[in-house]
């Protein structure tokens, strides 16, 4: 016979909490630490084609990496002098090779990008292939030396040219015959009539990043006011997009001879520092103060 289990009205009136999921997505999780090797702040990341390096560059060092190798880097390019006022020049980007894993690149404050090779040895400032243009004495001027400094460079996706980015223009080499740029490409000449200003708000300091379309013919790169450049260097076609949050295409080709005028309207605070490209779409993410931006390609 079965015994009967009384309930007391608290007991009937029991209620169970139900689950509900508070957070989907992705978490990330720490897999590894590498000590602090770095006396400056990290400018540069980028991992090696062969699966197992990565380089980190700061203001005068890069050091490469082995993955799997957490208490140890090889220092590839040292820049910084006996005497600290005798700095020159500082490394501002560095990148591998997207196809050869001996490669790499790093670009200078002086508008200089070197070309590193880790099979001449162990020490590449002074082996790197160099790629320069050489301003003439004639038309330097107070706002020269900051302006040719490259933001960024970066291999195209193939690895038969480097795209460097300055302050206004974006300049395309190949890796085979570095003797002269193969363009020399302006980005919005317009801008150089606001230098002044640009100087007085430290807005010509701004770093803007550059990025290789997936067929190497396209240059990803951004400007104030909201906006942003896809250079189609085949083509020789520069256009300029704008921002758009309801979803519309706002674009147009900038002349090379571009004579627009910047009212007091032109927003310098509304600027796209970062994009990049989808490396197998034509598909672009770019970010302008908290915002985060995709434009595809049709």
């Amino acid at each position: 016979m079965k015994k009967a289990i009384l309930l007391n009205k608290n007991e009937k009136d029991l209620k169970f909490p139900q689950m509900q999921v508070s957070e989907s997505g992705l978490m990330p999780t720490l897999l590894k630490s590498y000590p602090q090797l770095h006396s400056y702040h990290i400018n540069s990341l980028s991992t090696c084609s062969n699966g197992e390096n990565f380089l980190s560059g700061d203001d005068l060092r890069i050091n490469v990496w082995t993955l799997d190798s957490t208490n140890e880097a090889y220092n590839v390019v040292d820049l910084k002098p006996e005497n600290l006022e005798e700095i020159s020049e500082v490394i501002t980007s560095a990148k591998f090779h997207p196809v050869n894993n001996n490669l790499f690149l790093y670009s200078t404050s002086r508008g200089i990008v070197k070309i590193g090779d880790l099979r001449k040895g162990s020490t590449c400032e002074n082996t790197a292939l160099t790629l320069e243009v050489k301003e003439s004495s004639a038309s330097k001027n107070f706002f020269t030396d900051i302006i040719v400094s490259i933001c960024d460079a970066t291999f195209s996706a193939n690895g038969k040219y480097v795209f460097a980015r300055d302050f206004c223009t974006v300049k395309v080499w190949d890796v085979a015959n570095t003797s002269k740029p193969l363009a020399n490409i302006p980005i919005y000449d317009p801008i150089k009539t606001k230098l002044c200003e640009l100087y007085e708000n430290e807005c010509i300091f701004d770093k803007f990043s550059i990025a290789s379309g997936p067929d190497s013919n396209q240059v990803l790169t951004g400007m104030f006011n909201s906006n942003f450049h896809i250079i189609d260097v085949k083509r020789d076609i520069n256009t300029q997009f704008e921002l758009s949050f309801n979803k519309k295409t706002i674009s147009k080709v900038i002349p090379k001879k571009c004579t627009d005028v910047l009212g007091s309207n032109y927003d310098y605070t509304r600027k796209i520092l970062r994009a990049t490209y989808n490396p197998r779409d034509h598909m672009v993410a770019l970010a302008c103060l908290n915002c985060l931006f995709f434009y595809k390609g049709t």
